[in-house]
C-alpha cells in the first residue's frame, strides 16, 4: 500500500533531479529531501550551515565570472560586446579589462601600441573620433589577426615592449612613433608633452627612434622640435604651439621674482623681451577660491610690473586673431594676420576641429576599404605595405606595415 509519505518522497526526489539537470549539475541519487537529517548532521560537524556554504560558493563564482571575458556569443543582459565573438560582463568595462579580453584573440607576441598604449599610460589625448580602434603590433612572421576593431602593424624587426598588469605594451618611444602615423601636429605635440612631463620617455630616446627609416618618423621628428616636457596641461601645450606657429617668441615656465630677487610666482608662458605673462585658465579658476587666488596673484604681479593675460579653450579655438594682435602689441610690432596661416592649417588637421576628426575617421575607413579592394583582386593582404582597418565593418581585414616610407 502506498502511503502519503512514499508519494512525498518520490515527488521530492524527482524535483531534485529536475533542478540539478536544469542547472547542469551532476545528479546524486543519495541526495534527497528524505536524507535531510544526514546533511544537517554533516553541516553541524563542519560548523557551517548549508545556506552559508551555498552563498560563499555563489559569491566566489560570481566574482570569478565578473573578472573573466567570454568567447563565443553571449545573449544575456549585462554583457558588452568587445569584438566579434568576444564579450565582457558589465555595461561599461574599463580599458584595462577590454584589452585583457582582446588578449584572448591575439598572437602570443602581440603588444598594444599607438593610441591604445597612450591611453593605458594616461597620456593627454585631445578629441579622437569614436570609435577608436585598438592598435596592436606583431612580428613579421606572425599571422595577422583579422578582427573588427583592430589595427595591426607588422614590424620586420623586434620592437621593445614593457610587460605589466597582464598586458604587453610597446615602449613609450615606439608608442609615440605608432601614433605619429595617424595624428596631426597639434595632437602629436600634446601627446609628446605628456610623455615627457610624466617621465615615461626622454627626448634622447625619441630622437633615437627618429633616426631610423620607418613610417611616421618624419612627422614625429617635426613634432618633437615643438614639444616641451615642462607643460602642465594639454591646453597649455596648445597655447604654446599657437605662439610658436605664429612666430611669437615665448619663454616657458618663467619664475617671477620680487624686488629682492626672491621667486614669488611662476608663469606658464612669457612673451620674450616683455613683461607680458600668458596663461591658460581651466575650470579650476572658475570656482570662488580660484577667483580669489587669481585676483590676489594679479595684484601682486601688477605691483611687480607684469601683465597677466589669461585665455581659455574657447578663446584659443575661436579667437586666434585677437590673441595674435595682443601679442603683437606687447612686442611693439605691426599686426600681420598672415602669421595665422600655419596655426589655422594645423587646427583644421587636428582633432580639435570637426574637419580634423573627419580626416582621422576617413583615414581609418580608407585603410579598411583599401585592403578590402586588395582581397577582391586576389592580392594577399600580408604583402601590403599600406594600412588597413576593419573597424567600421564586420569581416574586413586590418593591417599595416612598419616598412619605411
Amino acid at each position: 500500500m502506498v502511503t502519503p509519505d512514499d508519494i512525498f518522497r518520490a515527488v521530492t526526489v524527482t524535483c531534485d533531479h529536475l533542478a540539478l539537470w536544469a542547472t547542469g549539475g551532476a545528479v546524486n541519487h543519495r541526495s534527497s529531501r528524505c536524507s535531510g537529517r544526514h546533511r544537517a548532521g554533516d553541516d553541524a560537524a563542519t560548523g557551517r550551515s548549508r545556506s552559508q556554504s551555498e552563498y560563499v560558493t555563489e559569491s566566489a563564482h560570481a566574482q570569478a565570472q565578473a573578472a573573466t571575458p567570454r568567447r563565443g556569443r553571449v545573449r544575456r543582459a549585462g554583457w558588452t560586446r568587445v569584438g566579434h565573438g568576444l564579450y565582457l560582463p558589465g555595461r561599461q568595462p574599463d580599458l584595462l579589462a577590454t584589452l585583457r579580453a582582446w588578449r584572448l584573440v591575439l598572437p602570443p607576441d602581440a603588444h598594444f601600441t599607438g593610441l591604445t598604449a597612450a591611453s593605458l599610460r594616461g597620456w593627454w589625448l585631445l578629441e579622437p573620433p569614436p570609435p577608436v580602434p585598438v592598435f596592436v603590433g606583431i612580428g613579421a612572421a606572425t599571422p595577422r589577426p583579422r578582427r573588427a576593431g583592430l589595427i595591426v602593424c607588422r614590424h620586420p624587426n623586434d620592437v621593445p615592449t614593457v610587460a605589466g598588469r597582464g598586458l604587453r605594451v610597446a615602449a613609450p618611444e615606439e608608442a609615440l612613433l605608432a601614433a605619429a602615423r595617424d595624428l596631426a601636429l597639434i595632437d602629436l605635440v600634446v601627446l609628446i608633452d605628456s610623455a615627457l612631463a610624466g617621465g615615461d620617455v626622454t627626448v634622447a630616446e625619441v630622437d633615437e627612434v627618429c633616426g631610423k627609416r620607418r613610417r611616421g618618423v618624419r612627422n614625429l621628428r617635426r613634432c618633437l622640435a615643438l614639444a616641451d616636457g615642462r607643460s602642465e596641461s594639454p591646453w597649455e601645450s596648445i597655447l604654446r604651439i599657437f605662439y610658436r606657429l605664429c612666430e611669437v617668441p615665448i619663454e616657458v615656465q618663467v619664475p617671477i621674482l620680487d624686488r629682492a630677487g626672491v621667486p614669488v610666482s611662476r608663469a606658464d608662458l612669457m612673451i620674450s623681451g616683455t613683461r607680458r605673462l600668458v596663461e591658460y585658465d581651466g575650470d579650476s579658476h572658475r570656482s570662488i577660491h580660484g577667483q580669489a587666488h587669481d585676483m590676489a596673484r594679479d595684484c601682486m604681479l601688477m605691483s611687480l610690473g607684469c601683465q597677466r593675460y589669461a585665455y581659455n579653450a574657447v578663446s584659443i579655438r575661436t579667437c586666434p586673431a585677437r590673441l595674435l594682435r595682443e601679442a603683437d602689441e606687447a612686442l611693439g610690432r605691426p599686426h600681420d594676420p598672415a602669421r595665422l596661416r600655419s596655426w589655422l592649417a594645423a587646427l583644421r588637421e587636428s582633432t580639435l576641429s570637426s574637419a580634423g576628426r573627419a580626416r582621422l575617421r576617413a583615414r581609418w575607413r580608407a585603410q579598411a576599404s583599401h585592403l578590402e579592394q586588395q582581397l577582391v583582386t586576389g592580392d594577399s593582404p600580408n604583402r601590403l605595405n599600406s594600412v588597413g582597418c576593419d573597424h567600421f565593418g564586420r569581416g574586413r581585414v586590418s593591417g599595416r606595415s612598419d616598412e619605411p616610407r
